[in-house]
C-alpha cells in the first residue's frame, strides 16, 4: 500500500446548514388522521403536485431550513430538487421562490448528500455517483459540476462524496483505475487540490469515503476516513481507517484489517465530543482515539445503514437495522442501555437527533408505516410515537427554539413544536 503525500494546506472553517427552491406555495391546511395529531406549527409542500418525494435529512441554514429531494425520479415524474424554505413560518426563500423539481439538478437520477460550504456556508453542494454540482444559494444557480470520465470510473464502485470544509469541499477522485486519492475543491473557482493518494493491493478494488474533518489540540486540520476494499474473485471484502494530517502533510496513523466482516460498504464517521472517530461499516462499528490512533473498541456483527450512528458528549448512539438501539460509552465501549424491545424499524437515511436529553427519530412498527418516535436519551425508555402526518426520512432540531423538522410521506414539509410535548 503506498501513499502519495501532495503539499495542501487550508483552514477548518465552521459548519452550519442549508438549502433551496419555485412559485411561493402557502402553507396548506394540515390533513387529519386518526389518533393523536401533532401539534403542527407550520407544514407546506414541496412539489405542487401530489408527488413523492426520497427527501435528505433537512439542512438548517441561518433563518432558512434547506430539503434535498435525492430520488424522486425514480419514485415519480420529478428531477431531484431543492426548496429553501424559512424555518419559522415555512414561506420560501425570496432566491428560491419556484417550484424545486428539476431547476438545478436536471441530468441525473440520484443524489448521495448535500451539504453546506463556502465561507459564510452560502455554497450548497450535492454528490452523486458521477457528478459534484456546487450551487450557489444566494442566486438559487448553479455555479459549476463536474463530472468523472467513464473511461476511467467505469468499472470502479466509487461514490463521490464531499464533505463541506469553509471554502473547500472534500471529495474522493481518481486519475486512473488504480489510483484514488482525497481532494479539495475550492467552492468559487472549482480549482481541485489532491490531498493524499492511496493504491490498492492484493488484487482488491478500492474506493475513499468521505472524510470526518476534526483539529487536534495543536490546532491541524485532520481528516479521517475509510478505505474500502473489495475482491470481486474471492467475494470478500476488508477496511482500513486513515488519520492524515493537513497542516503538516502527512499520514499520523493507520489501521487495516480490524474487523472480522466481509463487507465493503462504508458511510460517513462520526466525531464525537471527547476526541475519539466512530468508522460505520455495514456490519460494524468501530471507535479510535484520534491523538493515538488506538482502537478502542468494536462492535459487530450489526446491520446498520447511514444516519444510524450519532454521538452527543461522552455517548455514541447505535440503530441496528433489526430494530435494536444502544447507547454506548465512546471512551469504554461499554453499553449505558441497551432497548431491544421496542423493535422499531429504521428507513434508509434516517438522522436521529437529540434535544433536552430526549432522542428522536423517524421509523417504523409492525402495523405502522411510519412514526416519529421519542426516547429518553439517559435510560432508553420509549416516551411517545406518533404515526400522524406520515413522516419520512431525517428530522432536525433548532436548539435554539425547540422546532422540529421533517418531511411527510404527503409532500408536506412539516414543522413541530417540541417543547408542546
Amino acid at each position: 500500500m503506498k501513499i502519495r503525500i501532495i503539499h495542501f494546506f487550508f483552514l477548518l472553517f465552521p459548519i452550519i446548514a442549508v438549502a433551496g427552491c419555485r412559485k411561493q406555495v402557502d402553507p396548506v391546511e394540515i390533513p387529519q388522521f386518526s389518533g393523536d395529531t401533532l401539534k403542527i406549527v407550520w407544514q407546506t409542500k414541496f412539489y405542487n403536485d401530489p408527488e413523492h418525494l426520497s427527501p435528505e435529512t433537512p439542512i438548517l441554514w441561518g433563518d432558512y431550513l434547506i430539503i434535498g429531494d435525492t430520488d424522486s425520479k425514480r419514485l415519480g415524474k420529478h428531477d431531484p430538487g431543492i426548496k429553501v424554505v424559512h424555518k419559522l413560518t415555512g414561506k420560501n426563500h425570496p432566491a428560491w421562490d419556484k417550484e424545486p423539481g428539476g431547476i438545478v439538478l436536471k441530468d441525473h437520477n440520484y443524489i448521495n448528500h448535500f451539504g453546506l460550504c463556502g465561507n459564510n456556508n452560502e455554497m450548497l453542494f450535492g454528490s452523486s455517483m458521477k457528478t459534484l454540482y456546487m450551487i450557489d444559494l444566494n442566486s438559487g444557480s448553479v455555479a459549476w459540476r463536474e463530472s468523472k470520465n467513464n473511461e476511467i470510473y467505469g468499472h470502479i464502485f466509487s461514490n463521490f462524496m464531499g464533505k463541506p470544509v469553509g471554502e473547500y469541499t472534500i471529495s474522493n477522485d481518481i486519475n486512473r483505475p488504480n489510483l484514488e486519492h482525497l481532494v479539495a475543491w475550492d467552492c468559487y473557482t472549482r480549482e481541485k487540490r489532491v490531498l493524499c493518494s492511496v493504491e490498492p493491493e492484493d488484487g482488491y478494488a478500492h474506493s475513499l469515503g468521505s472524510p470526518a474533518v476534526t483539529k487536534n489540540a495543536e490546532g491541524d486540520t485532520l481528516i479521517l476516513f475509510l478505505e474500502t476494499e473489495w475482491h470481486f474473485d474471492l467475494s470478500k471484502g476488508r477496511f482500513a481507517a486513515y488519520c492524515y494530517n493537513v497542516t503538516k502533510q502527512k499520514l499520523e496513523w493507520r489501521h487495516k484489517g480490524f474487523t472480522s466482516t466481509a463487507e465493503a460498504t462504508y458511510y460517513i464517521p462520526v466525531i464525537t465530543d471527547c476526541g475519539k472517530v466512530v468508522f460505520q461499516g455495514m456490519g460494524s462499528v468501530s471507535c479510535f482515539d484520534i491523538a493515538s490512533g488506538e482502537l478502542l473498541w468494536l462492535r459487530e456483527p450489526l446491520t446498520l445503514h447511514t444516519g444510524f450512528v450519532m454521538s452527543q458528549g461522552n455517548h455514541v448512539f447505535v440503530w441496528d437495522y433489526k430494530g435494536a438501539i444502544y447507547c454506548i460509552d465512546a471512551n469504554t465501549g461499554v453499553s449505558v442501555w441497551e432497548n431491544r424491545d421496542s423493535n422499531i424499524g429504521p428507513y434508509l437515511f434516517t438522522d436521529m437527533a437529540i434535544y433536552k436529553e430526549r432522542l428522536y427519530f423517524i421509523g417504523s412498527l409492525p402495523g405502522v408505516s411510519s412514526g416519529l418516535f421519542c426516547l429518553s436519551a439517559k435510560t432508553g425508555e420509549q416516551l411517545w410515537m406518533n404515526d400522524a402526518h406520515y413522516p419520512f426520512g431525517g428530522v432536525a432540531i433548532d436548539q435554539e427554539t425547540g422546532y422540529l423538522y421533517f418531511m411527510s410521506k404527503l409532500n408536506l414539509i412539516t414543522c413541530i413544536d417540541l417543547n408542546d410535548y
